[in-house]
């Protein structure tokens, strides 16, 4: 009779964890894509006979844009290293609702601060501080408002969610994994922070919007290592991006 065969040894794949380089990317992956998309927005803002500063009116276009892309680097991301969206976010909790509610207040008390002491020492006092947020043209026209309007209202249901799973869930969790505590705070706050140059108005609300994002990130970060869950944080994510994009469009459309 014929010998037994030796049984055949199958290889199973080692999936790549999550770290350093990875949560470095994913803490600054953000900010070529909006500065691609607010340079192609400047550009078509020029051929409309518009400033190419009236690009910041599209910021919300953008960000959504590149909201979509960047959901799509982190389910890729996420599937190679034998995860997923739901691990990484957790499951939803009632209580998660109110906590949110907390830790809204907790990180706009500095992000206001910062906005406030940091514009008055940018324009040089209160008579100037509008300056921070510059002019909107009057009319971009029916179909780019009518753009604006639509993606401001499914804006926030969409980036708040990616922005926490992204810095305090992926990022600082990698970092975490890495034994990185402080890169863990300091490097996903700073990509936070950097990206939301690209709502600035003006070259002078740049530095203080870069401040007043880290000193809200910088918080959020805290909280998300101090108490592990990321729910809370999506919802106080989530109501601040209702309240500077949809509220403003539903009164809009009210008085339009």
């Amino acid at each position: 009779p014929n010998p037994p065969r030796p049984a055949t040894r199958t290889r199973l794949r080692r999936r790549p964890a999550p770290g350093v380089g990875a949560a470095v990317v994913a803490s600054f992956v953000r900010t070529p894509l909006l500065l691609a998309g607010t340079g192609v927005a400047a550009l078509l803002c020029v051929a409309a006979g518009l400033p190419p500063t009236a690009a910041t009116g599209f910021s919300v276009v953008t960000f959504t844009v590149v909201n979509v892309v960047c959901w799509w680097l982190l389910v890729r991301r996420l599937r190679a290293e034998g995860r997923s969206l739901g691990a990484l976010l957790g499951r939803f909790r009632a209580a998660d609702a109110a906590w949110g509610l907390l830790w809204l207040l907790v990180m706009y008390v500095p992000f206001v601060l910062v906005v406030v002491i940091g514009g008055l020492v940018a324009v040089g006092g209160f008579d100037r501080f509008g300056e921070l947020f510059g002019q909107v043209p009057g009319s971009y026209g029916p179909a780019a408002t009518a753009l604006v309007l639509g993606t401001a209202l499914v804006f926030p249901f969409v980036n708040a969610p990616l922005e926490e799973l992204c810095y305090r869930g992926y990022a600082q969790d990698a970092f975490e994994q890495a034994g990185r505590p402080v890169a863990a705070l300091v490097v996903p706050t700073v990509g936070f922070a950097v990206q939301h140059a690209f709502v600035a108005c003006t070259w002078v609300a740049v530095p203080v919007y870069v401040a007043a994002f880290c000193a809200w990130g910088t918080v959020a970060a805290a909280i998300r290592w101090r108490h592990g869950r990321l729910w809370p944080l999506v919802v106080a994510h989530l109501v601040t991006n209702l309240a500077f994009s949809a509220v403003p469009v539903a009164a809009h459309l009210a008085t339009g």
